[in-house]
């Protein structure tokens, strides 16, 4: 698999390779929520939850301390935030902070790990990285099938079948795409993929 980088030098390695002109403001916010995210993966208990509010707050969601710090919530402000960093094209620093609330996910929560790891094999395919990607797809796949979710089944299959349209094997990503379409269940975006 791809070795998560720390926040920073992620974020350095970025910068330097593609030369993207970014806001000061903008690469400081990511860089808050990446290094939160780092610590609270390093913290346990209200140390987490201290810093896991605080993260959330930073993205404009309030958390009860009673109530604790939502699953959903988390996965959704931070994928939320990799998908801004990806679309600027920091790959590494989005592979790092999704790579982190890996971390923090409960291992019961299957859907929501299925999707980061799913997110996770897009950037390394962004990467260049095709031998994690795969690998990243395979573990979502298995998840699909193990835990009855079909939407991983289907980000995985829409996922591999990318890449297999990528190497040039069109019979291979037909079928995938195929399938993805013909499975009840599977996420709005992975048909849209398979549909392309």
């Amino acid at each position: 698999m791809l070795a998560p980088l720390p926040s920073v030098e992620a974020f350095r390695r970025d910068a330097v390779s593609d030369g993207v002109e970014l806001d000061d403001g903008v690469a400081a916010g990511w860089l808050e929520s990446a290094t939160r995210l780092e610590r609270a993966a390093m913290t346990r208990g209200t140390e987490r939850d201290r810093l896991l509010a605080g993260f959330l707050a930073q993205h404009g969601v309030v958390t009860f301390p009673a109530s604790g710090v939502s699953t959903d919530a988390l996965t959704s402000a931070a994928t939320e935030i990799a998908n801004e960093i990806e679309d600027q094209a920091f790959f590494r620093l989005a592979h790092s902070l999704l790579s982190t609330l890996l971390l923090i996910v409960p291992e019961s929560a299957h859907l929501y790990r299925g999707r980061i790891i799913a997110h996770l094999a897009r950037l390394a395919r962004h990467l260049g990285d095709i031998v994690s990607s795969i690998q990243y797809y395979e573990q979502v796949s298995q998840l699909g099938s193990d835990y009855g979710l079909p939407e991983l089944t289907g980000r995985a299959l829409a996922g591999l079948g990318v890449l297999a349209h990528l190497r040039g094997d069109f019979p291979t990503a037909r079928r995938h795409f195929h399938s993805v379409v013909d499975l009840d269940g599977a996420a709005r975006e992975s048909v849209a993929v398979a549909h392309q």
